[in-house]
């Protein structure tokens, strides 16, 4: 059987639904990232939007509002029921981005936190087995001789 169009939950849909997005963002001056083809970029006037993609939400980012009005807009053109949300504080995929304090972006994934322990129904509290020592080295300590070393290495894999 040979399907003519994509099919919500087929497999094949979202790689189908993925190049139709990402050639729509292409269209308007974004370019894949070369690490990331779910970050695609577009400089204007001097300033870099990024738009990260997963599946269909769209966060974009940008320091200059009308470079950020314009991409918005030409989404728009292409799809004709969008959502924006714009403000200091975005959620996206669970997550919370914070953009209050001028230079700072604060990441966190309080409600996505609650809801786990809610659901799980954890409670109390723990301390991490990690000190801030974790790092530090002391000196006295003679190192490991080559043999044991490996011997390490390997019980490691």
């Amino acid at each position: 059987m040979k399907l003519l169009k994509a099919l919500y939950g087929c497999v094949q849909s979202f790689l189908l639904w993925y190049r139709h997005l990402k050639s729509s963002l292409e269209s308007i001056g974004l370019e894949a990232n070369a690490k990331d083809d779910c970050v695609l970029n577009l400089n204007r006037d001097g300033y870099q939007c990024t738009a990260c993609v997963h599946v269909d939400d769209v966060f974009l980012t940008c320091a200059n509002n009308y470079v950020l009005d314009c991409v918005i807009l030409d989404i728009n053109n292409s799809y004709n029921e969008t959502t924006v949300r714009r403000g200091d504080s975005s959620p996206y995929l669970g997550m919370l981005f914070d953009f209050s304090e001028p230079g700072v972006a604060m990441v966190s994934m309080d409600r996505y936190v609650s809801d786990f322990l809610k659901e799980y129904e954890v409670s109390g509290t723990a301390s991490s087995p990690a000190t801030d020592r974790l790092f530090s080295v002391d000196p006295d300590i003679p190192l490991l001789d080559l043999i044991e070393n490996q011997l390490v290495k390997l019980h490691e894999c």
